[in-house]
């Protein structure tokens, strides 16, 4: 099937293509230059230029994304040192980010939003990238840091928020791809617009064999959109997403096991099935040119089945999510002379039930004895917030903003064993400055208060034990930080920024009590995060970026000791060279340094080791009337070094050796 699929993308470009003469080619290479934001949508969540942001934004485009040939959402990652991926537990669908440090449980820490709508779970499961598909995708804004005025209780590390296509134009794309340990896929992507309306479909399938014995993975989606354009002033906005995922899960392995052969399989018949079904409406209504009122609703639901029989007792899990958000806000903005003001808020009302049911046999014919089988949580937040920037002369912008977040949480096992509820209450607040000499230079520095409550499972262990942590509280602190970016014509742009960030009463797994607790002191985060983009001649770019992490724990047991899984430095580099004739190619460096293991916090454990990976590509795109064709071969993993970008209680987790892949896309 990919092979037949693969030949008709060929053989649809080709004879749209055909004919092609050397005449139709620019005579001049064309510029390598990267497109300059002039809008953003997270830091405010309304439609803002990032030059009035005091915080650094980066843009990943559906451009990069081809370019990538990246095969799930995180791998896009791994260019940004900043971002830490530990992509390795069952597949590229299984990684889990940490941004700003933060080692165990990192990604309940890092907000991640599609279309601004919130994708995490309650509990400490971290989300499948493979439930994002990567055609679907028209650019991804990751805001770098504290957030949790703006979008509360994740937004510590940053907020990742992936926006997909819309129908600005018809178009319709083909793509097919294929990899080492038998990668592939296959996916049809269509937008067109009417009158009146814009419609966006898609559907597609990814699948590997893994590179590790029993670490492959199958994934089918489907999704659609319309945009009603019901007047000049008001769009409705709906949509709906179904996607399946099926994955093994290889466990880790023993430092010997994973030295002598790092794709052997510990566990023989672990696996899982995923099922998301997603939904929403969204009312957007221009009051007046100066005030924008807009209405979302959605509601989600995830079905995942786990059998886990290599446990030391097997387990057997039904695990359901229901997911439902109401998040009305309103933005207004005004410009009296030199003058400039703009208001952004609204009020966030979430919904969250959990549903756990444990078994005893893979039939589930008999229910786990432990808690009754089962246990049900249910999440509830409400938290209004309200920012604002007032420009007082072109080159100032004042920025302040508060949220007052309330959260609730409900839980019970089925033999009712737990029984409880707690409440949680959270107000935040944050102030920056933003300077901007000339249009392509900005300075800034803010100041934010971040807060991030007890994960469902954390305060509730409704999995194992049964236990209600009534005393467990909520992380809270602050980051101060200060930056800038800067753009030199097509020649060089770069950015760079430095923060503080503490954290007080964080939470950690207690292996001796084997509870969740707050830990006594706090834990201070010291970070520089710069990037440097080069293009010396219109044919050659240079990209570089690097992060130096010092986490730290500044008291208890534990004080002076470094927060484990984070390493110090991480380093990206990055070289391409264009012809005049649509073809590019490049190579790429990425340095991680040693880092304690998960669950070393006396730092007393082997460390990860430093990892370096090149990687090689050439990509050639071919446009003709409207339409474009685009095909790219790359070979990650150049060396095929074997490391374990995950370690954790001396189990290892090795990431992929070296991975031939090559796609081609059709656009007309």
């Amino acid at each position: 099937m990919p092979a037949r699929f693969f030949f008709a993308v060929t053989l649809i470009a080709a004879l749209r293509l055909g004919g092609l003469s050397a005449a139709e080619y620019d005579d001049e290479i064309p510029v390598m230059e990267a497109p300059l934001l002039e809008f953003v949508v997270t830091p405010s969540r309304s439609s803002e230029s990032p030059d009035s942001v005091p915080a650094h934004i980066e843009v990943i485009s559906a451009g990069d994304i081809e370019k990538s040939g990246a095969s799930s959402v995180a791998e896009l990652f791994e260019s940004l040192p900043y971002i830490q991926v530990r992509m390795s537990m069952a597949g590229s669908g299984s990684g889990e980010i940490s941004m700003r440090g933060f080692g165990e449980n990192s990604g309940t820490r890092v907000l991640v939003l599609v279309d601004g709508h919130k994708r995490n779970d309650p509990d400490m499961h971290i989300l499948n990238w493979l439930s994002i598909p990567l055609y679907d995708i028209e650019r991804i804004e990751i805001y770098d840091g504290p957030a949790s005025v703006q979008y509360g209780s994740n937004a510590v590390g940053g907020v990742i928020n992936i926006i997909t296509k819309k129908a600005p134009r018809t178009a319709t794309i083909l793509g097919v791809s294929g990899a080492s340990f038998f990668g592939n896929s296959q996916f049809f992507s269509h937008q067109r617009s009417f009158s009146g309306a814009a419609l966006s479909v898609s559907a597609g399938h990814t699948g590997s064999g893994g590179y590790r014995d029993r670490q492959g993975f199958s994934n089918a989606a489907m999704s659609g959109r319309m945009n009603f354009f019901l007047s000049d002033a008001v769009t409705l906005e709906a949509d709906a997403s179904f996607v399946v995922i099926d994955y093994a899960m290889p466990g880790s392995l023993s430092k010997a096991q994973f030295e002598s052969d790092p794709r052997q399989a510990a566990n023989q018949d672990d696996d899982a099935k995923e099922q998301h079904l997603s939904g929403g409406l969204a009312l957007s209504w221009e009051l007046s040119p100066d005030l924008t009122l807009v209405i979302p609703g959605r509601y989600s639901l995830k079905k995942v089945e786990s059998n886990f029989p290599s446990y030391y007792t097997p387990n057997y899990t039904n695990r359901t999510v229901h997911s439902g958000e109401l998040r009305p806000r309103a933005a207004w903005s005004k410009e009296t002379g030199p003058l400039r003001f703009s208001l952004s808020g609204g009020v966030d009302l979430d919904m969250a039930r959990l549903d756990v049911r444990s078994y005893a046999d893979k039939a589930r014919d008999t229910p786990a004895a432990t808690l009754g089988g089962g246990a049900e949580v249910r999440a509830y937040t409400a938290a209004p917030y309200l920012t604002g920037r007032f420009s007082p002369c072109e080159y100032l912008t004042l920025s302040l903003g508060a949220r007052y977040d309330s959260y609730f949480l409900f839980a019970e096992t089925r033999d009712g064993t737990l029984d409880d509820a707690i409440v949680h209450h959270a107000f935040v607040y944050a102030a920056g400055l933003t300077v901007n000499p000339s249009k392509d230079l900005k300075f800034y520095a803010s100041f934010t208060r971040l807060f991030h409550y007890p994960a469902a499972d954390e305060q509730a262990e409704v999995y194992y034990g049964g236990t209600f942590n009534s005393g467990l509280k909520p992380e809270t602190g602050f980051n101060a930080e200060a930056g800038t970016s800067y753009r030199l014509n097509r020649l060089a742009s770069g950015s760079a920024r430095f923060f503080f960030m503490r954290v007080d009463d964080e939470i950690w797994y207690n292996p001796l009590s084997y509870a969740n607790e707050n830990m006594d002191g706090n834990t201070g985060r010291f970070g520089l995060n710069a990037d440097l983009e080069l293009t010396p001649f219109a044919w050659a770019a240079f990209r570089g970026g690097y992060s130096l992490m010092r986490a730290i724990f500044r008291g208890g047991a534990f004080r002076e000791k470094t927060v484990p899984l984070v390493p110090a430095h991480s380093v990206y580099a990055g070289m391409s060279l264009l012809t005049s004739f649509g073809l590019e190619g490049g190579a790429d460096w990425t340095y991680a340094s040693a880092a304690y293991q998960g669950g070393d916090f006396t730092n007393t454990r082997d460390r990860t080791g430093a990892t370096n990976v090149f990687g090689l590509f050439v990509h050639y795109t071919l446009k003709k009337d409207g339409s474009t064709f685009a095909a790219r071969l790359a070979v990650d993993n150049l060396l095929d070094a074997s490391y374990a970008p995950l370690v954790y209680w001396d189990g290892y987790y090795p990431a992929a050796g070296r991975t031939i892949s090559a796609s081609l896309t059709y656009t007309f």
